[in-house]
């Protein structure tokens, strides 16, 4: 019954394409908030001599990693990285007050 309602009066669209499946019709100017950019090119790459740098060859920069997690997690989620690495990720998501868990068998700091 509600999605009947909702259809006739515009804010659901029955697609055709999408097999009869109902979508929300949505407008730019009438969306809360910003919209997020496709490219971040504020965030700077990790110097090799930085302090950041931890010797992993695949290390992402915390910044990015908060960026991500922030934008996709609420404050008290629980997150899974199973391939952490040197555990960057785990630090951007105690920074950011989530619940994680992770793991790794990188050869690299078995070595260590």
């Amino acid at each position: 019954m509600v999605i009947w309602l909702c259809v006739s009066r515009g804010a659901v669209i029955l697609s055709a394409r999408m097999g009869g499946w109902p979508y929300i019709k949505r407008y730019w100017d009438e969306l809360k908030g910003a919209v997020g950019a496709d490219i971040w090119d504020d965030i700077d790459k990790i110097n090799p001599a930085g302090n950041e740098r931890l010797g992993y060859p695949t290390q992402k920069p915390v910044t990015l990693l908060e960026r991500m997690i922030w934008a996709s997690s609420n404050e008290g989620d629980v997150g899974l990285d199973p391939f952490c690495g040197c555990g960057t990720a785990v630090d951007a998501a105690q920074k950011l007050k989530r619940k994680n868990g992770s793991g790794s068998i990188s050869r690299i700091w078995q070595s260590r």
